[in-house]
């Protein structure tokens, strides 16, 4: 899902304004596969700076030990079975930050937002 946001609702000085707008219905929604957004171009045309995307869905792993690697650039927030597991709010150039998992089922949500300049936004599970 993704939404567009300006000066009244940036997630950094306006974060009620901008919470405000991720409850409203998404200007685009794309069901994927995959989370695997590697620039600014992949996100779309018109959709390069000031941007807002929620990702989620549920995942099934085998019995095991697993890590979510996501890797943003700007801000982003990891919720896996509605626990806050990464908190990167900023703005700042790719990085990868990982969470633990285990095997079952996990509801997982992702919320980015993309300022201007490049942009990221990829998730991988792999197994440990």
């Amino acid at each position: 899902k993704f939404w567009k946001f300006d000066a009244a609702s940036d997630p950094l000085t306006q974060l009620q304004a901008f919470e405000a707008k991720l409850a409203t219905p998404p200007i685009r929604t794309e069901q994927i596969a995959r989370l695997e957004y590697s620039s600014a171009k992949d996100f779309g045309d018109g959709y390069a700076d000031h941007i807002a995307v929620v990702a989620d869905g549920v995942v099934t792993l085998a019995p095991g030990s697993y890590e979510l690697s996501v890797t943003s650039d700007d801000g982003v927030k990891v919720w896996i079975d509605e626990r806050l597991v990464i908190e990167d709010w900023s703005i700042h150039g790719a990085k990868d930050d990982l969470a633990p998992m285990t095997g079952g089922r996990h509801r997982v949500r992702i919320e980015y937002f993309q300022n201007t300049g490049s942009a990221a936004l990829l998730a991988q599970i792999t197994r440990k």
